[in-house]
């Protein structure tokens, strides 16, 4: 798991109570239908800045392990889970 804030998107896991985990996923997955519905979502404002739809990728992605991650506790005894990011 991440032991620090991510550096793409700097969320930073330490800093969620694991109680509020499934109203920030629902709230967050709200507010990117409204973001990603917006004119430009797609352009970069800087080049170095990922845009509005390369992070709602990036968090896409973060879900998607995220439910793998939760499917294996559900179905195995002792679930292997590979480190995220660089070791």
């Amino acid at each position: 798991m991440l032991d620090r804030p991510c550096p793409e998107c700097r969320f930073d896991p330490a800093a969620v109570d694991h109680t509020e985990v499934a109203d920030r996923i629902r709230g967050d997955a709200t507010d990117w239908v409204r973001r990603l519905g917006q004119a430009g979502a797609e352009r970069r404002r800087q080049p170095t800045v990922w845009s509005t739809l390369e992070y709602g990728c990036h968090i896409r992605d973060v879900h998607r392990i995220f439910n793998h991650r939760v499917e294996l506790m559900l179905t195995e005894d002792e679930p292997q889970v590979p480190q995220l990011g660089p070791g």
